[in-house]
């Protein structure tokens, strides 16, 4: 494998590693703290209504799901590349904070989870980036 296609295949499969992290991990939170059957998702202010009854067990579940999601993701593609964890931390953690926007744009959240959310994603890209460093040191 090329280089290039190394790069290219690292991103991508740090990006697919994130994006079903933070799908197994929610879809746990959401076997844990279930919505009410009658829940109709299109109503904005039911959804609000509903967001507001859970506990904060529900929301840290999404808090590690994205965490999780930007670190083993940038961990995975760092490991493939062979370095640059630098790089693929702004890449996966770019990726994934741009999910995680959508998702508080559309889905009302408590404004301590929506600054959680950006600082946790934030030094998750961080983390994974120091020990993809010391993992794989970057080659010339």
């Amino acid at each position: 494998m090329t280089p290039k296609a190394r790069r290219v295949f690292a991103g991508a499969a740090g990006i697919v590693s994130a994006l079903v992290t933070v799908v197994v991990i929610e879809f746990v939170g959401h076997s844990l703290y279930p919505p009410p059957g009658n829940l109709d998702l299109s109503d904005h202010d039911a959804v609000a209504a509903f967001i507001r009854t859970l506990p904060p067990g529900a929301f840290g579940f999404a808090l590690s799901a994205w965490a999780f999601g930007v670190f083993d993701g940038t961990l995975v593609a760092t490991v493939i590349a062979r370095g640059k964890s630098g790089f693929y931390a702004l890449l996966v953690g770019g990726v994934v904070l741009l999910a995680a926007l959508a998702n508080l744009a559309v889905i009302p959240h408590p404004m301590w989870f929506q600054v959680a959310a950006l600082v946790l994603i934030g030094m998750a890209a961080l983390a994974a980036r120091l020990v993809g460093q010391l993992l794989m040191p970057t080659q010339p």
